[in-house]
């Protein structure tokens, strides 16, 4: 937008018999003082308080001193804890379903609801542990929740623990 009012100026300019290097210096003299932020992009003239804002609050996160190996076993309990609340809270909501009688609903049980409660939170910790550490590490922390499934499938549901489940949560392991 620049240029095009600058080649409009300076033939507006013209036609009125008014020089136009005095008009370009005008116009560089007034882009000179414009309001841009410094290291900020030139759409950043469209809203220099905002950008300007956003950029000193990143200058400001650059500055924080936090041990990146604290993060990271930080977000992995996170990722192991979410895991681990995610599967005690399915296991109960099945729980509430195999107590049910066939006519009741499964909403009106309030184990079902502390089951899914408990799911939610699970998730939203998991989620939150991808703040905290690398994809590549969380990630693979969700394996726990088969092996944490078995165990509560066998405390709560009574469902065996056979000789293949402990193979396949070995494998997990390895």
């Amino acid at each position: 937008p620049c240029a095009i009012s600058a080649f409009a100026m300076k033939a507006n300019a013209g036609a009125h018999g008014i020089m136009a290097s005095s008009m370009g210096a005008k116009l560089h003299a007034h882009a000179s003082h414009s309001t841009q932020a410094p290291n900020l992009p030139p759409v950043a003239g469209l809203f220099p308080g905002v950008l300007a804002d956003i950029d000193k609050d990143l200058h400001s996160l650059h500055s924080l001193q936090l041990d990146p190996d604290e993060s990271i076993g930080l977000g992995l309990t996170m990722a192991l804890v979410g895991n681990l609340v995610t599967t005690l809270g399915l296991n109960l909501q099945r729980f509430a379903h195999t107590r049910l009688d066939a006519s009741e609903s499964y909403t009106h049980s309030r184990l079902w609801w502390v089951g899914f409660s408990l799911m939610i939170g699970g998730e939203v910790g998991n989620f939150m542990a991808y703040g905290f550490a690398p994809a590549t590490l969380v990630a693979p922390m969700g394996a726990f929740s088969v092996i944490s499934n078995a165990i509560y499938a066998t405390m709560l549901l009574s469902e065996k623990f056979r000789r293949r489940d402990v193979f396949g949560s070995t494998l997990i392991i390895i």
